[in-house]
C-alpha cells in the first residue's frame, strides 16, 4: 500500500486595516504582501471625496483596477472613463492614468503584473510632458 502524500498548503489571512499605509498625493496605499505568491502585486487604494491623484506610467507592468466601493473617473492618455463599484479597468503598460472623485471618494484594489518591485518601483510621475521616477 502506497502512503499518501501530504502537501503543505500555507493559508494567508488578514485584513488591509491593519497594514502600514503609505501615501502619493491624496491617495492611500496600503500593500496586500500575500499577493506575492501569485506573482503580482496588490494593494488596497482609496481616493477620498473630491480629490485627484498624480498622472502616472509605469514602463513595464500593466494594472487592472477594481472599484470596491464609491464612483470615479479615470483618465488614460487624456480619455475620460466613469468608474463605479463593481467596474474594472485595464491599464496597459506605457498608458498615462489618473482619477479623481466626486462627492463620494472611492475605494479599490489595484493589482499589477509582473510585480512592483518595491526597490525600484516601475512608475513615473507625469507632471507635464516630462516624467519623474517615484
Amino acid at each position: 500500500m502506497k502512503t499518501p502524500t501530504t502537501i503543505k498548503t500555507e493559508i494567508f489571512h488578514g485584513a488591509t486595516g491593519g497594514l502600514p499605509a503609505k501615501f502619493l498625493g491624496a491617495l492611500k496605499m496600503r500593500e496586500i504582501p500575500a499577493a506575492g505568491q501569485f506573482n503580482i502585486s496588490m494593494l488596497h487604494v482609496a481616493l477620498p471625496p473630491r480629490s485627484s491623484e498624480l498622472a502616472v506610467t509605469h514602463a513595464r507592468t500593466r494594472e487592472f483596477v477594481f472599484i470596491i466601493r464609491g464612483k470615479a473617473a479615470g483618465f488614460l492618455n487624456g480619455t475620460r472613463i466613469p468608474l463605479k463599484k463593481g467596474d474594472y479597468l485595464v491599464i496597459p503598460a506605457g498608458t498615462r492614468h489618473r482619477f479623481e472623485t466626486g462627492a463620494q471618494g472611492v475605494e479599490a484594489l489595484s493589482i499589477f503584473a509582473p510585480p512592483i518591485d518595491p526597490a525600484n518601483p516601475d512608475a513615473a510621475v507625469v507632471l507635464t510632458r516630462r516624467a519623474r521616477k517615484i
